[in-house]
């Protein structure tokens, strides 16, 4: 890697800095995952820590494992890969629950389940309960869903059964002190609504606890609680890593924002978080940007010296694609600024806007593009289509129309249709052929704006 890959100043400013604390700001394709991996290696090249003192979180296992792979093809032999802790958020958390499994009053053979069996859990709560308030509806598959939800949403804000007694307590004698009859009324119905999901939520984890169970959101939830009521546990894993990498930073939640912060203490250990606040898209499943944005004022973080650095050059794309892109992101709120730049300006990329009426007619003038591009001596294996979840089925729609060959690549979960759909006649590997194109969706902080079109670099 040292070799093959040049690294520029800024990478190379952080590579040589000595900061307990460092916070990279990275754009996209500006090599964020490399610099992460980079400074591993360097860490362990230079004698700095022993490989067991190393932790590495990112967010998917492919990630993990590509990670220990750079570093194993560049130290060689030389030293104990099996022991340097690269984890998946989830995986790290689940390994503290193991080792720690008594202490959090699960036995040696808790269970991990799976969402199936929290929903049979949800189900088996609400079989046996009157709702006096909330009403099913026609729906019970949704009505299921939506509370699961509301579960797993107060364990990624760390609500706990006993703090959200709590709220219903205090709830109760603040609104027995409002002077206004009508307002007291109405917020004593909502506080009958919040009852009977409060009586779900305490009845689930009932179960849960009585089977020896731990679910998705337990992973992070659980650990928290531990090291926040334990200080001798806590200490133990803080003096176990001297060296904390975090990929990713943006697409944090909150849960998992604050275990890191119970990892670091100062003078024990360091800690590198790498993220672009731009890039924080996935507040629809709990990311909280404002972990990456807000990092220099958590408690823990509050009277350390904090060093920020900047990652501006994308290596992927030409500056057409990164001015446009630029010209969306910049209209975000509260964001960190950044110039960006391509890695050289001759390089070639172009970018095509368009607006429809309709996602179908959006899907059509796709695939129109696509055949000018292939009529042009473009290939189908370099082109790509990056769609929401909504725009799925028209796009492929008409790519089936118009006899275009496609690879759905992408989680079998996110996008799967039944067989007897028309987008799947056949099974879900049934693609012969890998087809790239472009449909890119920007986002600003206050409204959604779609740019549609091909990009190249």
């Amino acid at each position: 890697m040292r070799d093959k890959i040049k690294i520029t100043e800024q990478q190379l400013k952080i590579l040589n800095s000595k900061s307990g604390i460092k916070r990279v700001i990275a754009c996209a394709g500006s090599g964020k995952t490399f610099i992460l991996t980079k400074s591993i290696i360097e860490t362990l090249r230079e004698g700095l820590c022993r490989p067991d003192e190393v932790l590495a979180i990112t967010f998917t296992r492919n990630a993990a494992e590509n990670m220990r792979q750079r570093i194993k093809d560049n130290l060689k032999e030389k030293i104990d890969f099996e022991n340097i802790d690269i984890f998946t958020f989830n995986s790290f958390g689940n390994s503290i629950i193991s080792e720690n499994s008594l202490k959090l009053s699960l036995g040696k053979n808790y269970k991990l389940i799976n969402i199936s069996k929290s929903w049979q859990l949800i189900f088996n709560v609400i079989s046996s309960f009157k709702f006096e308030k909330i009403k099913i509806g026609k729906n019970l598959g949704k009505f299921i869903d939506d509370l699961l939800k509301f579960a797993w949403d107060l364990k990624s804000n760390l609500v706990t059964v006993e703090k959200f007694q709590n709220y219903l307590e205090v709830c109760g004698k603040v609104l027995s002190n409002y002077k206004s009859t009508a307002l007291r009324r109405d917020e004593k119905e909502i506080e009958q609504y919040q009852q009977e999901l409060f009586d779900v939520y305490s009845k689930y984890e009932e179960l849960k606890m009585a089977n020896n169970y731990v679910d998705y959101h337990d992973h992070i939830f659980l650990p928290y609680q531990l090291l926040l009521k334990d200080s001798d546990i806590a200490q133990k894993y803080q003096n176990r890593y001297k060296y904390i990498f975090i990929d990713e930073f943006q697409d944090t939640d909150f849960a998992q924002g604050h275990l890191i912060s119970m990892l670091y203490n100062p003078g024990i250990n360091s800690i590198m978080i790498v993220g672009d606040y731009d890039q924080g898209i996935y507040s629809f499943r709990g990311a909280c940007v404002e972990n990456i944005f807000n990092f220099h004022n958590w408690d823990v973080f509050r009277s350390c010296q904090i060093r920020d650095y900047y990652l501006t050059t994308n290596f992927r794309s030409g500056a057409n694609i990164i001015n446009a892109a630029g010209s969306v992101i910049c209209e975000n709120k509260d964001r960190f600024t950044k110039n960006l730049m391509p890695e050289y300006a001759g390089k070639y990329s172009e970018v095509l806007f368009f607006a429809k009426n309709t996602l179908r007619e959006e899907a059509a003038e796709i695939a129109k593009n696509i055949k000018f591009l292939v009529n042009s001596g473009m290939k189908l294996k370099d082109i790509a289509i990056l769609a929401r979840r909504k725009r799925f089925k028209e796009i492929t729609y008409e790519l089936q129309k118009n006899n275009l060959r496609y690879e759905v690549i992408g989680s079998k979960g996110f996008f799967y249709e039944p067989e007897s759909s028309f987008l799947f006649p056949g099974s879900w590997q049934c693609r012969t052929q890998v087809m790239k194109f472009i449909s890119y969706t920007c986002f600003s902080r206050k409204s959604i704006k779609f740019l549609t079109g091909t990009f190249f670099s």
